[in-house]
């Protein structure tokens, strides 16, 4: 009888001891760490006014294709179109079935209003340099790393600081970064774990 309650009384600690874990485990976006390597050479020149562009150290058309290619064939709900900001550009359009965070819809200045698209990626001769909504905290992350830059309406306070200009993969490592944020970006917009 006494082996019987010790043995009881072990269950009801393990089992005490995964219920809190699982109650206090978050895998929600927000709550998921966000790991970035430090980007490798000199930023790139851009623009300082509008259109806000990456000028050096642009993608081939290669990669920019490559990039486009993995963008539509993981994210089923996204459609490609040219931008709303230039016919040229390749847009992101998240499908009208798809639920969109409203986190994301209060950081947009309703004077210019995105719609549906997410981002886009710049074409020739401004091939491979994308605009993403982020969250700040990550926003600013990516930055830090040296991965991108605030758009140039941030720095003016027409927008909030959570749209970011990607810098453009230059290599297959960096594209397996642009990766990653490309699906925090989207995980933002979506909501989605």
């Amino acid at each position: 009888m006494y082996n019987l309650t010790i043995l009881f009384l072990i269950l009801i600690f393990v089992s005490n001891s995964l219920k809190i874990k699982n109650t206090t485990m978050d895998t929600t976006i927000e709550k998921q760490e966000f790991i970035l390597p430090e980007r490798k050479g000199d930023k790139p020149n851009t623009t300082s006014g509008l259109p806000h562009a990456q000028l050096t150290d642009n993608s081939s058309q290669e990669m920019l294709e490559e990039l486009s290619d993995w963008v539509f064939t993981t994210y089923k709900d996204v459609h490609k179109r040219g931008s709303l900001f230039n016919l040229d550009f390749i847009g992101f359009i998240i499908d009208e079935k798809t639920e969109l965070n409203p986190e994301w819809e209060k950081l947009q200045n309703p004077r210019d209003h995105w719609g549906r698209e997410w981002g886009h990626i710049h074409t020739a001769p401004l091939r491979g340099s994308l605009h993403l909504w982020l969250p700040p905290t990550e926003a600013n992350k990516i930055i830090s790393k040296g991965w991108g830059e605030y758009h140039y309406l941030v720095g003016i306070g027409f927008y909030k600081p959570a749209l970011v200009m990607i810098f453009a993969p230059r290599n297959k490592e960096d594209l397996e970064v642009i990766k990653i944020i490309i699906n925090r970006s989207y995980s933002f917009i979506t909501k989605t774990k």
